[in-house]
């Protein structure tokens, strides 16, 4: 681990401001550190808030239904191996109605078959745009047609934002909560 989430009684004015929106909008204690990528969104609240206002519009406020979003999530902790990402948001995919079977295909990096044609845009789209950097004109004109131009800017932004937590989760290395084995070696 390269970061300890500090802890609520040594954060500055803005670092509290910032704290308290992020357990505020993620349901977390507010006397104890912050888990996953919020730590270090602290150092910098001026970016950190963004982040968190981003990621709360991208959760709760999408265009599309929420196994839309958690597959799409899913793709991306997966590409990453980002521990803390697939160890939160695999319970929140099956919550949202993906089936376990599902979510252990795409752990395992093989392709799912849904029955919702939506999900299975969401896992397609969000497979061909990590692994090829872009998509393809059908792809494209899938996620357009599925999703709509509005929630096609939605399901891509929502990926862009999990790439970055990622990329955050993993280049300080924070950890799956202690007792917990991390999914990804």
């Amino acid at each position: 681990m390269r970061f300890t989430s500090p802890t609520p009684d040594t954060l500055n004015f803005d670092q509290r401001t910032l704290f308290d929106r992020i357990a505020e909008t993620r349901a977390k204690p507010t006397n104890e550190p912050l888990p996953g990528p919020f730590g270090p969104w602290l150092k910098v609240p001026r970016i950190g808030t963004h982040l968190c206002e981003l990621g709360h519009s991208l959760r709760f406020e999408s265009l599309f239904k929420r196994s839309v979003m958690e597959i799409g999530i899913l793709v991306t902790a997966r590409h990453w191996q980002s521990n803390f990402e697939w160890f939160a948001h695999a319970p929140m995919a099956i919550q949202a109605g993906v089936s376990e079977a599902n979510v252990d295909t795409i752990y395992r990096g093989e392709r799912p078959i849904f029955d919702d044609p939506n999900d299975q845009l969401a896992f397609d789209t969000a497979e061909e745009l990590l692994t090829m950097r872009s998509l393809s004109d059908a792809t494209f004109e899938r996620l357009r047609s599925g999703l709509g131009e509005d929630g096609a800017v939605n399901f891509v932004a929502l990926i862009g934002y999990y790439m970055g937590v990622s990329a955050m989760l993993n280049a300080f290395d924070i950890p799956v909560p202690e007792g917990t084995t991390p999914p990804f070696p």
